[in-house]
């Protein structure tokens, strides 16, 4: 896949300059007119025809910049992945080009990031943190669902009893899958809850919507992951935000104690790059990810070659099956 941005006063401008440059065939994947009067950005996409993996030649002395290259900054600058980390995957997944670039790209992430999903069969609690839309109820109904059709008994606690709706809403979750929805209103209730829901092989627990600009509800997460103890803290962070927002929310969370990334709407996302640079700056093991408003379906585990795959891929495709066939949970 080859990607590239041209810059025009005019839409029927940067057209031809797409259609110049890439041909017919290529694919708008996204299109916007500037605030400040200065036209418009159009980014394009292409396949690479067979020729686009051929090695670089010598012209006049210098070598050519070879498509491999150019196709792993394109995509790299894309998802609007951080420079200082641009490089360094660049750099690392360029050392040795006997792989395909999908491979040295995921060793590259592998080196760069922590990669780390949980097992499936995982008997500690899950605690889901996050900004207030994160998705964290519709997360703790796919944790359940997948644990349920495994055979596995769930416990799922909710301390969100501040949302209006927020307790309807997963308790027809969990009614589906005819398991024990539990409400709990401080941390010493939480404590009671998770000790009563011992014998459980998963409990999920879902927080409230914390705003992680506001000190109090940091304070308030803060009293619930304390009593959640040795629980999985996991920061349920979507696909698409702005990159300094992104970092500096995991950044805060992580300040709390949450340590593993789930990233959600993959499907309404075309550009992860911000999810990336929040993992790598809070420190934190990216585990899952979520494609689907469905609860049934897609939860995948997050692992270098998925990671790779997503940065790759053609964005004006929608069909994220094939990202994670090979890594699916």
């Amino acid at each position: 896949m080859r990607l590239k941005t041209y810059h025009a006063p005019t839409m029927s401008e940067a057209m031809r300059l797409v259609r110049v440059e890439l041909g017919d065939e290529a694919v708008i994947v996204s299109s916007y007119r500037s605030r400040r009067g200065r036209g418009v950005e159009v980014t394009a996409a292409i396949e690479p025809r067979d020729a686009a993996t051929a090695a670089p030649v010598a012209m006049n002395g210098a070598a050519v910049k070879s498509p491999t290259t150019e196709q792993l900054a394109q995509s790299l600058a894309y998802h609007a992945v951080p420079e200082d980390l641009a490089e360094r995957l660049r750099a690392l997944a360029l050392l040795d080009s006997s792989d395909p670039l999908e491979r040295r790209l995921a060793t590259a992430l592998a080196s760069e990031l922590h990669f780390d999903p949980l097992p499936a069969g995982n008997r500690q609690p899950l605690v889901l943190v996050g900004a207030p839309g994160a998705g964290k109820t519709v997360a703790v109904a796919k944790l359940a669902t997948r644990a349920v059709m495994a055979g596995r008994s769930v416990a799922v606690i909710t301390c969100d009893t501040v949302r209006a709706g927020g307790v309807e809403q997963l308790s027809a979750f969990v009614e589906l899958l005819g398991q024990p929805l539990v409400t709990v209103a401080g941390p010493e209730e939480l404590c009671q809850a998770i000790a009563e829901a011992a014998e459980r092989d998963t409990i999920l627990i879902d927080t409230p919507g914390t705003n992680p600009l506001n000190a109090v509800e940091i304070a308030d997460l803060q009293g619930f992951l304390a009593a959640g103890g040795n629980a999985h803290n996991i920061l349920v962070l979507p696909a698409g935000l702005d990159g300094a927002e992104a970092t500096d929310a995991a950044r805060q969370f992580a300040e709390v104690g949450a340590r593993r990334l789930l990233i959600t709407r993959l499907d309404v996302a075309r550009r992860y790059g911000a999810a990336l640079a929040a993992a790598k700056a809070a420190g934190m093991s990216l585990d899952l990810a979520s494609s689907s408003s469905f609860v049934a379906q897609g939860l995948h585990a997050l692992t270098p070659g998925a990671v790779a795959r997503l940065l790759l891929r053609n964005p004006a495709k929608t069909d994220l099956a094939a990202v994670f066939s090979e890594d699916s949970v």
